[in-house]
């Protein structure tokens, strides 16, 4: 069970860790699907705690590029994802990991 979370957020963690060095949009857009998934397994499933601390630390991580990734990607950011998928959007606040387990919750 834990496997598949802890197998997307390790595809996350290591898009995260290079993401300012890509160069195409399809790079950046594919490390936010990673995201994507991720999000899938969360609300899904519970996050251990210590895993749940690696998320929001790379959550935070994205969110500090995110500006800058922006500016280098703009069609990546330009407003298609729904709101609550906040890593797709430009200027939209991350959302703690707990915010998206309660909307699976709800």
């Amino acid at each position: 069970m834990h496997d598949d979370l802890a197998s997307r957020f390790d595809k996350w963690d290591a898009a995260i860790e290079y993401i300012l060095d890509y160069r195409e949009e399809i790079e950046v857009s594919t490390a936010l699907v990673y995201r994507d998934e991720l999000h899938e397994t969360i609300t899904r499933e519970p996050v251990p705690d210590e895993l749940a601390r690696s998320i929001e630390a790379v959550d935070t991580a994205y969110a500090a590029m995110r500006a800058v990734l922006a500016k280098r990607f703009p069609d990546v950011y330009s407003g298609r994802a729904p709101r609550d998928f906040w890593w797709w959007w430009r200027d939209e606040p991350r959302q703690p990991l707990a915010a998206e387990q309660l909307v699976a919750a709800g």
